[in-house]
């Protein structure tokens, strides 16, 4: 589990992450074409009855958004939204806001980002600090379970992968254990 360390108080919480997640809406009536401009690139036109598919292909025929950076669902406009989810390298980004420019007809399509993207930003949560290891622990009762036994222990946190290495090179003259196992116990 990815945690963070809060600045202010320098305790530990939850480091989350979100894809940005944009919707395309037909708006008016009479289109018959689009186009889509992200940061500067502006696919080519754009079908009034395109599938999610034909979206992908053109936003990902774009120079700035590689094969994978987004996912269309939904669609075609005359039917409901399309939703555009930003992934691969644009992954957990805050990214610039798509528009559209209809190319035949007198319709619209209406940008709107339904979820923004990036770290939670917010009570100085938003750099990673490390991992937190975990596991079941059958030991400890939970009384949801019927007397079965089972619960969380922790295992150990991990900042840097490189002081693991390095701790490992510490003592030569005795066989190790794979670094991450060295810290977590195990």
């Amino acid at each position: 589990m990815p945690i963070a360390k809060i600045t202010a108080s320098g305790l530990y919480g939850p480091y989350s992450v979100t894809d940005e997640v944009q919707t395309l809406t037909e708006g008016g009536s009479g289109l018959t074409s689009w186009t889509i401009t992200y940061s500067g690139q502006t696919t080519a036109s754009i079908d009034d009855d395109a599938t999610a598919a034909e979206v992908q292909a053109a936003l990902e025929a774009l120079s700035n958004i590689a094969p994978g950076d987004v996912t269309v669902t939904g669609g075609p406009l005359g039917t409901g939204p399309f939703t555009v989810t930003f992934g691969g390298t644009l992954a957990d980004t805050n990214v610039a806001a798509m528009t559209t420019t209809p190319t035949g007809g007198s319709g619209t399509v209406v940008v709107a980002t339904t979820t923004a993207g990036g770290t939670e930003g917010s009570g100085g949560l938003e750099t990673c600090a490390g991992l937190l290891f975990s596991s079941p622990d059958r030991a400890q009762p939970d009384r949801h379970q019927q007397g079965r036994r089972c619960g969380m222990v922790v295992h150990g946190f991990v900042k840097a992968l490189p002081a693991a290495v390095h701790a490992r090179r510490e003592r030569p003259d005795r066989p190790q254990a794979h670094p991450l196992r060295r810290l977590t116990g195990r």
